[in-house]
């Protein structure tokens, strides 16, 4: 059963979700858009913009990704790198290749770790600490296992932030593989 129809709202490269509570947020290229399905039919309502701060292209590869929920109820999500793209979008803010959170009623919003690549997956363990997956290329040897430590840089796109970071955090665990990681799930039990 269809959901939301992305197209019909005019919103392109949904690549990732999470829900709270009955909303859903979906991430695409131009912002994240929160979905309720208020009468419980399958599909939803009603949608919103959520969070529209990211520098917008007409680039593939420019993604919002990633979506987690965090114990502190606020949302956290990564817009990929723009490194790859010669003919990238500004970014004033420097907000592209970063992991951002947004607080629980879209008003605010940090940036929370920059020097990421792509991630597809990142999630809380039990203790309340982040672990993403974050691709190889651009200053990343290796597919990398990362635990997120705030207000640190993750070493790609080093060009972009040469002068900002005295050290790059490295890997928990470098992925030996051509595979890049797009998911992460903690056992519970």
């Amino acid at each position: 059963m269809l959901f939301a129809d992305l197209k019909e709202i005019g919103l392109h490269s949904p690549v990732g979700f999470t829900h709270k509570g009955d909303t859903v947020f979906i991430g695409t290229r131009s912002d994240i858009r929160a979905f309720i399905d208020f009468d419980q039919n399958g599909k939803a309502d009603t949608s919103w913009i959520f969070f529209d701060k990211m520098p917008v292209s007409d680039h593939p590869y420019e993604w919002t990704s990633a979506l987690s929920v965090g114990p502190d109820g606020w949302i956290y999500f990564v817009l990929t790198t723009d490194s790859w793209n010669p003919g990238a979008s500004p970014d004033p803010q420097g907000l592209r290749g970063s992991i951002l959170k947004i607080s629980p009623d879209g008003s605010q919003w940090e940036q929370v770790a920059t020097g990421i690549r792509s991630i597809h997956g990142m999630a809380f363990n039990p203790s309340g600490d982040l672990f993403f997956a974050d691709n190889k290329g651009g200053g990343n040897p290796t597919e990398e296992l990362n635990l997120l430590q705030a207000g640190k840089f993750y070493g790609h796109n080093p060009k972009k932030y040469e002068g900002k970071f005295d050290t790059i955090i490295p890997p928990v665990f470098s992925l030996e593989n051509e595979i890049a990681p797009s998911g992460i799930e903690f056992n519970s039990v």
